[in-house]
Formats: C-alpha cells, sequence, structure tokens
C-alpha cells in the first residue's frame, strides 16, 4: 500500500517519523512469490528514515542504501511494465548479459536484511520485556548475520566504532516515534506493533528475493533470521 505522502519529497522525510512512514508505506504483498518492483522501492525508501535516527555516524552508510534504490529505480523506469516484478528485472538483466541492477539490488538486500534483523531484534526484546539501554548486542548479532560476511577486516572494524555509537534504547525509541519519554511509556505497546508488521513484510520480500539469487546463482546464502516463533504471536 501507498498513501499519498511522497517519499520524494525530503522536507516530509524530515518532518514525518519512521514509525508513522512505516504505517503508510507497507511491503508489497507477494503476487505468485513475485515482489512489486515499484511498491518494493517505495518502501525501501522508509528505511532511509531509520539510518537518520541510528544518528550522524550512519549517514555513510544511509547514502549507500539511497544509492542502490536510485540505481534501481533507473532500471525500472527503463520498462515499468517488463519490470514491474523485481523477479522479472533481475532475470532478464541476467539473460542479457548484464548485472547493474543485479549487484545494486544485492547489496540492498544485504543492508535491508541488517535493518530486518536489528528490528526483529526490538521487537523480540519487547516481547520478552528486555529494558535494558543498550543495543550492541544487538547491533552485533543482526551484522554478523547479515553483513560481516561481505565485510573487509577493515569495515568490520568501522562496524564496531558504527556500533558502539548506536544510541540507547530510549534515544532510539524517541528518534523513531518523534515522542517525550512519557508518550513512549503511553504508545509502547502500539509502537512495537506497527514496527512488528513492517519486520513481517519486510522478512517476505527478503525471503522471496534472497530465493531468487539463490536460483540464478547469484548469491549462496540462504534468508537468516532469529527464530521466526519467537516474533510471529499475537
Amino acid at each position: 500500500m501507498v498513501s499519498d505522502y511522497k517519499l520524494r519529497d525530503k522536507t516530509i522525510m524530515e518532518q514525518v517519523s519512521f514509525v508513522k512512514l512505516t504505517s503508510h508505506f507497507s511491503w508489497p504483498r507477494l503476487e505468485n512469490g513475485r515482489v512489486s518492483t515499484k511498491e518494493f522501492l517505495e518502501a525501501s525508501k522508509v528505511i532511509l528514515k531509520f539510518f537518520d535516527n541510528l544518528g550522524k555516524l550512519y549517514i555513510p552508510v544511509k547514502h549507500d542504501v539511497e544509492g542502490n534504490i536510485a540505481k534501481l529505480n533507473e532500471k525500472y523506469l527503463e520498462d515499468p511494465v517488463r519490470f514491474a516484478y523485481i523477479q522479472d528485472m533481475i532475470e532478464h538483466e541476467v539473460s542479457s548479459g548484464s548485472n547493474y541492477a543485479a549487484e545494486s539490488l544485492l547489496w540492498l538486500k544485504r543492508g535491508l536484511h541488517f535493518i530486518c534483523l536489528f528490528l526483529h531484534a526490538l521487537v523480540m526484546d519487547h516481547q520478552r520485556k528486555v529494558t535494558s539501554e543498550s543495543l550492541l548486542d544487538n547491533m552485533r548479532v543482526s551484522y554478523e548475520l547479515s553483513l560481516k560476511p561481505y565485510h573487509n577486516w577493515m569495515l568490520q572494524k568501522l562496524f564496531l566504532i558504527l556500533s558502539r555509537a548506536a544510541p540507547t534504547r530510549q534515544e532510539l525509541l524517541k528518534s523513531m516515534t518523534n515522542y517525550s519519554s512519557s508518550e513512549i511509556d503511553l504508545n509502547h505497546e502500539d509502537v512495537m506493533k506497527k514496527v512488528k508488521v513492517f519486520v513481517e513484510g519486510l522478512q517476505s520480500n527478503l525471503e522471496a528475493i534472497f530465493d531468487l539469487y539463490v536460483r540464478l546463482r547469484l548469491d549462496n546464502r540462504e534468508f537468516k533470521l532469529f527464530p521466526r516463533n519467537e516474533i510471529i504471536t499475537s
């Protein structure tokens, strides 16, 4: 579902909180296992707001993700009908001997995998009533399951610095919602429900894209997540 918000309007992106954006831009429902390209790219832009919430040190990571989204959108606009689904776009490109979009999506899915894991951990913490302020362990495990296998020693050390500079749980929730501490306490359950829905949609899309890359032999890693039954609860 895409609302009347225009994510291309950077003013709106600056004013609207991440959690509110997740309510207006949901990940596309799979159609026979296929992912709608336009809706996937629109929903992916919401992640850019989340990098803002993590702090200024994450700006280079945000720009990398933003660049991959832009490259995929450029490819999609070449033929919106033929490339209506992610699978169609990547399969067509691979058959033509090119890898422009395939390489961009490869790194985008890895970055989205990290965010999916991290947000998933926040939801799990809420369900388990974890109240510790440090998010370092969540960052570390999410990174190890997603980006670390593809990073060299220098990038791994850089990420360790970034993870140590991550906001506390309360700081992150304030940034994600634009709420005060008292408002977070009052609306915490509702906030985490919205994040949970967003994570489930992202998970569904990523699983389909990971399967595509394994099938086309563009990547040999399968989608990993913390145990599904720990998050999919009512």
